[in-house]
C-alpha cells in the first residue's frame, strides 16, 4: 500500500493547548479528564444530546468545564467549532446562508480525518504504516524507514493512538462494537454490520482506505472485515468457535438439525430468520443437507452422517457432490472400509441395519 501525502504537512496552531516536547508524546492535559469534565457538565444541564467535541464553549460553563472544552475543540478538531453562544431553544439559530436546514454533526469519519490533519509528517508516516496498513509494519521496519529510534516511534505511536481514540470514544465506537457483538453468534454479514453500526460503512477520503480499518487497529474489541463478512475476533476464531457450540448441540450423528440452526439465526425486525448461519456455514465449507448441518470432522463420519439424513442409498458421487472438495475417489474409499455401512448394488450405500 502506497502511502498517501499528509493532509496537512505541518500541525496547525491550536490556541490553549499546552504542548509536549518534540519526543512524540501527547500534549500534557489528560484527554480523558477534559472528556469527563465536559460530558458530566452537559448531562448535567441538558446537552447530553450532544458530544463532548460538538459542544459550543458558553459564557454559563465554568471556567474548568470551558477550558477543557477549548482543548478538546482546538487540540483535536483543530478548532472547527464556532464558541458561540449555545442558542435558547426558541431561537432559529440556523446560518443565514442555509436557513432552511439545521447544521449536520460531522460523520466519525470526517472527525477521525480532521484529527489527523493535526498531524505532522513524522506522525502521519508513523499512523499510516502502524496502524492504516492492513498488514501493520513492526516498529522495527517504520524506524528505520524514519531514520528514528524505535523508543521513538513507540513514543509517537502512542500520542496517535490517544488523539484518535478521544475521537473515537465521543462516537462511543467502543460500545457499538461491543454491542454489534453481544449476540450468540460472533459473526454477521458487511451489510448487516453497516446497518447496525453505520460508522463501519465510512471511509477515510483523505486517506484513500476504509473506516473500519483505523476502529480495528485503535480499539480495543478485536474484529475483521473479509470476504463479506465481520466477525470477532477473527473469521478463523469465529468458525472454529462456532463449530464447537454446534457440535454441543448436535445428535448421535454429528447432525444439527434446522430448528436448532435458527435458533441461532440472526433475526429481521419482524422475528424472521435471515438465513445468515445457512451462508456462513457454506462460507466456511461445513456440509448442510435438508438444512441439516454436519458438523463431524473426519470425513468417514460425514459419509455417514449424509447417509442418515439423506434417508436413502446413495452412489459415491453423490456423496461426493455434497462435499466441498468433490473428491469421489475419497468418498469410494471410505464406504468401502467403514463398517456401519453396506452395499446395496448398483454402486448405492446405505447405514447398515
Amino acid at each position: 500500500m502506497s502511502i498517501p501525502e499528509p493532509i496537512a504537512a505541518q500541525q496547525a496552531e491550536r490556541p490553549g493547548i499546552l504542548p509536549g516536547d518534540d519526543s512524540g508524546e501527547a500534549p500534557i492535559f489528560d484527554v480523558w479528564t477534559d472528556l469527563d469534565a465536559v460530558a458530566v457538565w452537559a448531562r448535567a444541564n441538558g446537552r447530553d444530546g450532544l458530544k463532548p467535541f460538538l459542544l459550543p464553549v458558553t459564557d454559563e460553563m465554568p471556567d474548568r468545564v470551558r477550558q477543557a472544552a477549548e482543548r478538546l475543540n482546538a487540540y483535536t478538531m483543530g478548532g472547527l467549532f464556532s464558541h458561540d453562544p449555545m442558542p435558547d431553544d426558541d431561537v432559529d439559530w440556523r446560518p443565514e446562508s442555509d436557513a432552511g436546514e439545521r447544521m449536520e454533526p460531522m460523520s466519525l469519519a470526517q472527525s477521525v480525518e480532521h484529527a489527523v490533519n493535526l498531524l505532522d509528517e513524522r506522525e502521519f508516516e508513523v499512523l499510516a504504516r502502524r496502524v492504516m496498513l492492513e498488514q501493520p509494519e513492526t516498529v522495527e521496519e517504520v524506524a528505520e524507514r524514519c531514520s528514528i529510534s524505535r523508543e521513538k516511534v513507540r513514543r509517537i505511536e502512542k500520542s496517535v493512538r490517544l488523539r484518535l481514540q478521544a475521537v473515537l470514544e465521543t462516537y462511543r465506537v467502543e460500545e457499538k462494537l461491543e454491542a454489534l457483538f453481544d449476540g450468540r453468534v460472533p459473526f454477521m454479514t458487511t451489510v448487516q454490520a453497516c446497518v447496525r453500526m453505520p460508522e463501519l460503512g465510512e471511509r477515510l477520503e483523505g486517506l484513500s482506505t476504509p473506516l473500519h480499518r483505523l476502529i480495528r487497529n485503535v480499539c480495543g474489541t478485536p474484529f475483521e472485515v473479509r470476504d463479506g463478512w465481520v466477525a470477532s475476533p477473527t473469521l478463523m476464531f469465529a468458525r472454529q468457535a462456532f463449530l464447537e457450540t454446534l457440535r454441543g448441540e448436535a445428535d448421535g450423528h454429528g447432525v444439527v438439525s434446522p430448528k436448532t440452526l435458527d435458533g441461532y439465526d440472526i433475526l429481521t425486525d419482524s422475528g424472521v430468520p435471515t438465513g445468515t448461519v445457512a451462508r456462513w456455514l457454506a462460507y466456511c465449507g461445513v456440509v448442510v443437507v435438508r438444512g441439516h448441518a454436519i458438523v463431524c470432522a473426519q470425513l468417514r463420519d460425514v459419509i455417514e452422517a449424509i447417509l442418515f439424513v439423506e434417508g436413502r442409498p446413495m452412489t459415491s458421487a453423490e456423496i461426493a457432490a455434497l462435499l466441498s472438495d468433490d473428491d469421489t475417489a475419497a468418498v469410494e474409499t471410505d464406504l468401502r472400509a467403514d463398517p456401519r455401512l453396506v452395499g446395496v448394488g448398483g454402486g448405492r450405500w446405505t447405514l447398515r441395519g
